[in-house]
């Protein structure tokens, strides 16, 4: 089993997504649709801590993963077109 599993703070994390679910699957079975399934879930979980990343570091998260996904894309696009060749 996980290891973060055994600490009280990741069984509590656990629950709370276990929680989320079951309201989510509760909402769409109500038949209030996947808009509203999300609405109930970003009001009951919110597993924040007090040391949240700096602006500056979410800014290059985001920049760093959106490279990443590019290079990742030119290199599908490469090997597609590697494969393509005859000979």
């Amino acid at each position: 089993m996980a290891a973060w599993l055994d600490s009280p703070d990741g069984l509590a994390a656990l629950h709370a997504l276990h929680a989320q679910l079951a309201q989510c699957q509760e909402a769409l079975a109500l038949g209030g649709g996947a808009a509203h399934a999300a609405g109930a879930a970003a009001a009951t979980l919110d597993l924040r801590s007090e040391g949240d990343l700096s602006p500056e570091a979410t800014v290059a998260f985001i920049v760093i993963s959106v490279v990443l996904v590019i290079f990742a894309g030119i290199m599908a696009g490469l090997t597609l077109g590697l494969l393509s060749l005859d000979k």
